[in-house]
Parts: C-alpha cells; structure tokens; sequence
C-alpha cells in the first residue's frame, strides 16, 4: 500500500510557519547564507510535497492558491534584497580597487 499523503491543511501549516522563519531570516539586518540555504531547501521539499497534493485533490488549490502567492512575493523581496546587496559589493570592490590604483599611482 502506498503512503498517503499528508492533508493538505497539514502541510499548509507547515508551509506558514517556514514561510514566517524566512520572512525574518530575509528581514535580519545582515543575510545569513547557510540559514538562508536550509530553510530555502525545506520550502522546496514542501513545495514538491503541496504539488503532489494538489494532483491528487481539487481542494488543495483553494487552500493554498494564497500561501503561495505570498510565498511568490516573499521570493521577490528576498531577490531583489540578494541583488541590491550583490550591487553594492561590487560598487565597493570598485570604489576599492579604483583606490588601490590611484594610490600606486601616486
């Protein structure tokens, strides 16, 4: 017999409460990679999980057509976070090597 899934209220839960622990992990002052990483990785195997239930139940997608919409908006804000930190180090290997020429320079 195969295993059944898990209800889809079930998951739904889960799939909250690792949304919240992202949304501060992407909210902290400094950005922790390896935190980043775990939790990133755990909403995915979730994901596959919700995706699976909503093949096999119609109900599943009324449950979670708004967790996800958040979860899409919650990407988006962690990516455009990860790109404006991305563009300002390479501004400041710029500006740094921009000084270390001008210093030999000198």
């Amino acid at each position: 017999m195969s295993e059944s899934l898990p209800e889809p209220t079930d998951l739904l839960a889960q799939a909250e409460a690792l949304e919240a622990e992202l949304k501060q992990l992407a909210d902290a002052e400094e950005l922790d990679d390896d935190a980043l990483s775990a939790v990133l990785e755990k909403r995915e195997t979730l994901h596959q999980k919700m995706g699976a239930a909503l093949d096999n139940d119609e109900v599943a997608l009324d449950v979670y057509q708004p967790y996800f919409r958040q979860a899409y908006q919650n990407t988006k804000t962690l990516l455009q976070r990860c790109q404006a930190e991305q563009s300002d180090v390479k501004e400041r290997l710029i500006t740094l090597n921009t000084s270390k020429k001008a210093r030999k320079a000198y």
